[in-house]
């Protein structure tokens, strides 16, 4: 992906977020995967953190919200 960041302002932090929030912060809303599942076995919450997955999105919302989409800045 950095061939399409090459060029911008501040290309190397926006590449940066445009991974984080898309491989780090969108992993664990898949419940079976290991992001998730790990660490609810660890604390012993069993599929009761299933319903809190949702404040994973509020991330990449409110940075598309906020008018700094990479998507848009990509020519």
């Amino acid at each position: 992906m950095q061939p399409h960041y090459s060029g911008q302002k501040n290309s190397n932090e926006q590449l940066a977020l445009a991974l984080e929030d898309t491989a780090v912060v969108i992993a664990p809303l898949i419940p079976w995967n290991i992001a998730g599942l790990i660490p609810a076995t660890i604390l012993a919450v069993g599929p009761s953190f299933i319903p809190y997955t949702g404040y994973l999105l509020l991330l990449p919302m409110s940075f598309c919200l906020t008018g700094e989409a990479i998507f848009s800045k990509i020519r």
